[in-house]
């Protein structure tokens, strides 16, 4: 198995073998490399210390990002490449982060404490891929699983529970029977995450194709429990007809929170610390999509027929920044897509998948 290595990482791992250091890259780009995907953060891990990483490298190209951790971050080629010691990790008393670490010789016990298969590979160009936890077949199975016992990995680090439906809504895996167990049960200690991580996770898996089939009833309970689970229901086949990606993410939240109304979405996503924008664009979509029951007025163009007079030309028209349909006179934000509008529309120029019959991410045994 041989990958293509960033330019710069591939000189800092030479650089560290030439000094006697086993190096490697290591965990996202390793995984994204095998899927064919483009890699953009490259992090290293090594045997060397981190005082023996910055005497190598010199003061003026690294940064002492988390000594206490063995990371230290260098500058290389204009980009950063964070560079961790080989590690294993003590108790997580705040059900976070590790109380203390120890550094280790051996990259295969570095590999045992990360997260999921998929991310606990590394790779240089000399041994070829260390992957001690069949995070390669598991990609290439399209399986999602914890390494080690599952109980153990989400009770140390309760984020790892959201980073579980974001992975596989990602790339719309299935999740290990065993790991979604103990995800579900473990749900309640997302209560000690901070409001920020939480949205940063919520919000990577909306930007998803299609993450309807990965918001967990259990962990939306938690993060989540303003949303009822029959809103939640409701709002799943919503989600996923809305356009994915960043840059709709007021759409997707809308589709999502719908049924709060206008105040208590502000409530929540001003909880969840989003953006003023996005909140702003948000509410928005919530108020005018308001009327009839929870989401019937939330429906996409191509499931409804447009009143207006000058409908073909309706895209067009509404494809400028934010402010009043020319024709129903109702406000729409810059990411609104296509929407009805108690009989009206907030339009954008902007493709929409047709609904219908979808595979639902499956559990396998």
């Amino acid at each position: 198995m041989k990958l293509t290595l960033d330019p710069g990482a591939a000189a800092l791992l030479d650089t560290l073998h030439a000094a006697g250091y086993a190096a490697y890259a290591v965990g996202g780009c390793v995984r994204d490399s095998l899927l064919g995907r483009t890699a953009h953060d490259w992090d290293l891990c090594t045997s060397a210390l981190p005082q023996q990483v910055m005497e190598l490298f010199g003061a003026e190209q690294c940064i002492p990002t988390g000594l206490q951790h063995g990371t230290v971050t260098i500058k290389y080629g204009g980009q950063l490449y964070e560079t961790t010691t080989f590690r294993t990790e003590g108790s997580y008393t705040d059900g976070r982060h590790p109380d203390e670490v120890q550094f280790v010789p051996d990259v295969r016990e570095d590999l045992a404490r990360r997260d999921f298969t998929i991310n606990a590979m590394a790779y240089n160009a000399a041994e070829g891929l260390v992957d001690p936890f069949g995070g390669q077949v598991d990609l290439q199975n399209g399986l999602l699983r914890a390494v080690g016992e599952p109980q153990q990995r989400f009770t140390e680090d309760a984020l790892r529970i959201l980073r579980l439906y974001r992975f596989a809504a990602r790339f719309g895996f299935a999740l290990d029977a065993a790991t979604a167990r103990a995800a579900r049960q473990l749900a309640p200690h997302l209560d000690c995450i901070s409001a920020e991580r939480i949205q940063e996770e919520l919000a990577k898996l909306l930007a998803a194709p299609q993450p309807g089939g990965y918001l967990e009833p259990a962990v939306l309970a938690v993060v989540l429990p303003e949303l009822t689970p029959e809103s939640l229901t409701a709002a799943k086949s919503v989600v996923d007809a809305c356009p994915a990606g960043e840059e709709n993410l007021p759409v997707r939240w809308a589709a999502l929170l719908g049924a709060l109304g206008e105040t208590d979405t502000r409530r929540v996503l001003k909880r969840l610390r989003c953006s003023n924008t996005c909140i702003e664009e948000t509410a928005i979509l919530v108020r005018e999509t308001a009327g009839e029951g929870v989401y019937g007025s939330f429906r996409l163009g191509h499931e409804f027929e447009l009143r207006h007079p000058t409908d073909a030309s309706c895209l067009e028209q509404h494809s400028h920044p934010a402010g009043r349909c020319p024709n129903s006179n109702s406000l729409f934000p810059p990411q609104a897509a296509v929407v009805a509008v108690a009989g009206h529309s907030i339009a954008r120029p902007i493709a929409l998948r047709a609904t219908g019959s979808r595979t639902r991410p499956g559990t396998r045994q």
